[in-house]
């Protein structure tokens, strides 16, 4: 794959994230569950393991939505 594609994917993708980052969170959740999950990452130093932290919420009808995610800056190595 052609790193200017990866690129421009990445921009992309970035604009729609914000905007899903941004969104209104009007419902009622019986339950927000919170935890991490880890992921090989790319950096100036190398490939690393990093903790991509997540809220989920339970809806009344039983349905789960995604919260949020926040990329977490401890790495391990």
């Amino acid at each position: 794959m052609d790193k200017s594609l990866v690129s421009r994917c990445s921009q992309t993708i970035e604009g729609e994230v914000l905007k899903w980052k941004e969104r209104s969170l009007e419902r009622v959740y019986s339950y927000v569950w919170l935890d991490a999950i880890y992921t090989k990452t790319r950096d100036e130093t190398g490939v690393r393991s990093t903790a991509i932290l997540i809220a989920i919420g339970l809806k009344e009808d039983g349905d789960r939505d995604v919260l949020a995610f926040h990329l977490g800056e401890k790495k391990v190595p």
